[in-house]
């Protein structure tokens, strides 16, 4: 919550050649934590409005939620149950030097990236050819793709799996592209772990192009 105190860990993280994003409060942090997803959270223990205890509550009822480093003048008073269902965090007791805090960061970061998953697609088209054409272009990428040819297919991959992009065609067999979309928009809504996925639709149609972006 101190500036001063932000300023300082910023440039030295930002030193070792990464990406930094501040947060002057927890509530800002899960703001922050939805909009950019980071790989690496490092919180103060107090901080006013919501702490960074409060704050490591709230992420552990996110999926795959990032690793946390805590910085305290006490550890002590860290609760034992905060650790439980945190996949990984580590503890940094004030005052600390730059480089046991770089060392620390730069460990949670490479456990991270061991357990990070592929990136996820899913083509939503009743056409194989298009199917057979995305595979071809996906092909040795460190992608995981996924196809459904109907809007029930479609539905019920989406309730078993995350997605970080959904491509859908706006003419399928059973329902229009567009309340598929809708229907889409109104499930992953509802849900409440996590950012809604990327929606890519196509149609060779102007008007249908311009119904697609307003919905």
């Amino acid at each position: 919550d101190e500036l001063e105190i932000r300023t300082i860990l910023k440039e030295s993280i930002m030193a070792e050649g990464y990406q930094i994003i501040t947060a002057k409060n927890g509530f800002e942090a899960l703001f922050m934590n939805k909009k950019y997803q980071p790989s690496l959270i490092v919180t103060d223990i107090r901080m006013p409005g919501m702490n960074g205890i409060e704050l490591a509550y709230h992420l552990k009822r996110l999926k795959n939620a990032a690793p946390i480093l805590f910085i305290s003048a006490n550890i002590e008073e860290i609760p034992k149950d905060v650790y439980r269902g945190l996949s990984r965090f580590e503890c940094l007791s004030k005052p600390f030097d730059f480089g046991e805090l770089n060392q620390k960061v730069k460990g949670l970061l490479k456990e991270s990236q061991k357990t990070q998953r592929n990136l996820r697609i899913l083509l939503i088209d009743d056409s194989k050819d298009i199917s057979l054409l995305m595979r071809r272009i996906l092909k040795n990428k460190a992608i995981e793709f996924y196809e459904a040819h109907h809007s029930s297919q479609a539905y019920d991959l989406l309730k078993r799996n995350e997605f970080d992009l959904v491509i859908l065609d706006y003419q399928l067999k059973d329902e229009s592209g567009l309340e598929v979309l809708k229907e889409l928009k109104k499930r992953m809504t509802d849900k409440d772990n996590g950012p809604l996925p990327i929606v890519a639709a196509f149609t060779s149609s102007k008007d249908k192009q311009d119904e697609m972006l307003e919905n």
